[in-house]
């Protein structure tokens, strides 16, 4: 997720601790998987569900199914770690009224930025949790950059550490096929994963 800087080109493909992803699933799915990846890499290799969209592969603009026998039952689960550089554009393809016909939970992992426009925007839809400790995401075998590409060797800056930021969860929860809009309204907790 971090744009960690690689001269002209950011590494925009940084890998979510698995230890963090076995607390997220503790906490909001009782220990279950995610059915869907949100923001895998170009292969999938780092994907954390069966199911992914990456850049060439883009999560698709939800409709409102015209039968609910289209739907895919039970409902999926959505984790989505998005690269830095996409996250307004990931949250406003995801969190529609038309992907609540989808999904029954949506997670994504994100800066903990709150006066940005995109937080601002979706903040109150959503339930909020503080990531303690901080995230050390993990580098990439194939750092790219928000194009896809691989960043050669030569690019890949000396500290690759994780995040200079802090970060926080956006969960939002469809609680029905007929009111999608219903959603788990603002709460904020402090996630303590370590």
């Amino acid at each position: 997720m971090g744009a960690e800087s690689t001269g002209k080109r950011s590494c925009q493909n940084w890998q979510t601790p698995p230890e963090l992803m076995r607390a997220i699933e503790q906490r909001l799915l009782d220990g279950a998987s995610f059915d869907v990846d949100g923001a895998a890499d170009t292969d999938g290799g780092n994907a954390v569900a069966p199911r992914w969209y990456s850049a060439q592969n883009p999560m698709p603009r939800f409709t409102v199914p015209e039968h609910l026998e289209d739907l895919p039952l039970p409902r999926w689960t959505l984790f989505c770690n998005p690269p830095f550089r996409a996250i307004a554009k990931m949250l406003d393809a995801a969190v529609c009224d038309a992907a609540f016909h989808y999904f029954r939970l949506m997670v994504f992992l994100l800066p903990c930025s709150p006066a940005t426009k995109w937080a601002m925007r979706y903040m109150p839809q959503a339930s909020v949790y503080l990531l303690t400790p901080r995230v050390n995401y993990v580098w990439p075998a194939e750092p790219r950059d928000i194009d896809g590409e691989v960043i050669p060797r030569a690019l890949w800056p000396k500290s690759r550490s994780g995040a200079s930021h802090e970060s926080m969860l956006f969960v939002f929860s469809g609680c029905t096929y007929d009111h999608p809009a219903s959603l788990e309204r603002l709460r904020c907790s402090v996630l303590k994963w370590k």
